[in-house]
């Protein structure tokens, strides 16, 4: 594996793994609790994590860089939380390990090319592969981590 593909990985698994020890304490009775930061219940919020890993590995799979939109991804947003997650904590974690092994492989398969190809775009400024994976990527699953243990922690 090339180094800074497996830098970029070690960095994704050790905060899938920080949030997996998280979710091995959250029973069916603390699945529905709510998180303050998104309006989202505990499991709202990992399939959500579950589906953004998904959408950041398209990135690296797209021909032309993903332009990136707060509008559109609030408005994806927005029509995820007005249909709240009919699944089940168990096929929420599995989601969750499925979109995480194909992400950690995919990221893993990269080369020094494609881990400097640009990706994605935001307000005229480009990112390559492997800074979306090691800022945008972890950030993503550190906040949403984040407001799930302050769920967890809430008084009752």
């Amino acid at each position: 594996m090339n180094e800074r593909a497996e830098r970029a990985a070690n960095d994704i698994r050790e905060r899938l793994d920080a949030l997996d020890a998280t979710l091995a304490q959250v029973g069916d009775d603390k699945w529905a609790l709510p998180c303050a930061a998104e309006g989202w219940t505990v499991g709202t919020v990992v399939h959500h994590i579950a589906r953004a890993l998904a959408r950041q590995r398209s990135w690296l799979e797209e021909d032309m860089p993903h332009d990136f939109s707060w509008d559109d991804t609030n408005e994806l947003n927005s029509r995820f939380a007005a249909h709240p997650m009919v699944s089940s904590r168990r096929d929420v974690l599995a989601l969750l390990q499925a979109e995480r092994r194909a992400l950690l492989d995919r990221v893993a398969s990269l080369d020094d090319g494609a881990l400097d190809r640009i990706v994605f775009r935001f307000e005229g400024k480009d990112r390559s592969a492997e800074r979306v994976m090691r800022g945008i990527t972890v950030r993503h699953i550190e906040e949403h981590h984040a407001s799930i243990r302050a769920a967890l922690e809430a008084p009752a």
